[in-house]
């Protein structure tokens, strides 16, 4: 169980910089329900709510998605640092329903760990493909369902690779909505329940959006989300430095620095330490509200604070995504 959050921690590190995408422990206020459009002329609404207390749902179809909205204490806190160049303009994830994308993940992962009696290695290779399409807005923001279409596994371990390709096996066909405000934070979320061992991609890669500044920014602009990231049972304090440097039409040029260490409030605080980082480049596409390619790659390093049984583990991961937009 160990190995495997520490795996999970290191993979969400390295996504948050590819995608710069939100994560969060999920609440358990009332559920909202949303209908979906199947045309990118047809918008779909619920009733106005806030993140922190529940509302009454609008009517719709019993197999439309019930959200469970994140707990607002992880939403990113973003802070401008630098507004960059003129021209300077608000900008806003801004895709349309009825936009489809085909992406691709390939994920590789590297583990060390030595001492607590253990002296091993490990690595994995995983391409994921997906399907996203914007399927309905509300008064929030736009709604966004992925669906995995494929994984492919490899490992130099063949027990390694055999576990992992059950636990990838169960996003196949598995459907995950999201609803992103316009800012890029993700505030609820269905269908992360039934990934099973894949819930890493719900918690980083299932997103498809970034928080952006409220302030105008231009070329050059800088500014940083901190925030709170629950993931296997234990909390994380990430901070995520971005910095601006081209704009293309609706694309994004960015470069993104990330820092991650143990709340001290967790629960698991004190049984090891966690020092994460993560650099990454990407081009995010405002009009698809996902990037269009991204690459990082994270070193986390966790040592045991029980001096009788002292391990540490290293592990490198790296992140290449591509996606495209289906005609």
């Amino acid at each position: 169980m160990r190995s495997r959050r520490l795996a999970v921690l290191s993979i969400v590190l390295a996504s948050v910089v590819a995608c710069a995408e939100d994560a969060g422990e999920v609440a358990t206020p009332d559920p909202v329900i949303v209908t979906t459009a199947t045309t990118a002329s047809s918008t779909t609404t619920v009733a106005p709510r806030t993140t922190t207390a529940p509302t009454s749902t609008t009517e719709a179809d019993d197999d439309m998605p019930r959200f469970e909205f994140l707990d607002p204490a992880t939403f990113p806190i973003v802070e401008l640092i630098e507004p960059g160049s003129e021209p300077r303009a608000v900008r806003t994830w801004m895709p349309r329903v009825g936009t489809v994308v085909a992406m691709t993940t390939m994920l590789s992962s590297e583990s060390e760990q030595t001492g607590g009696g253990v002296d091993t290695t490990s690595d994995f290779e995983v391409t994921i493909g997906a399907t996203t399409e914007i399927v309905g807005t509300t008064d929030e923001g736009f709604v966004a369902r992925t669906v995995f279409d494929s994984a492919a596994v490899s490992s130099s371990d063949a027990l390694v690779e055999g576990a992992l390709e059950s636990a990838y096996a169960e996003l196949i066909g598995k459907e995950v909505d999201q609803l992103t405000r316009p800012d890029g934070a993700i505030i609820a979320q269905a269908g992360i329940e039934e990934l099973g061992q894949g819930d890493v991609l719900g918690n980083g890669l299932g997103g498809i959006a970034t928080p952006l500044p409220a302030e105008p920014i231009g070329i050059g602009a800088v500014w940083s989300a901190d925030q709170v990231i629950g993931i296997e049972g234990i909390r994380l304090i990430q901070l995520v430095t971005t910095r601006l440097v081209d704009i293309q039409g609706d694309q994004l040029i960015i470069e993104i620095e990330a820092t991650a260490t143990l709340d001290p409030d967790s629960d698991t605080a004190g049984a090891f330490t966690l020092e994460g980082t993560s650099t990454g480049t990407a081009t995010w596409d405002l009009s698809i509200g996902m990037p269009v390619s991204a690459s990082s790659e994270s070193i986390q390093v966790v040592e045991g604070t029980d001096t009788a049984t002292p391990f540490t583990v290293r592990t490198v991961t790296t992140i290449e995504i591509t996606a495209e937009r289906v005609e």
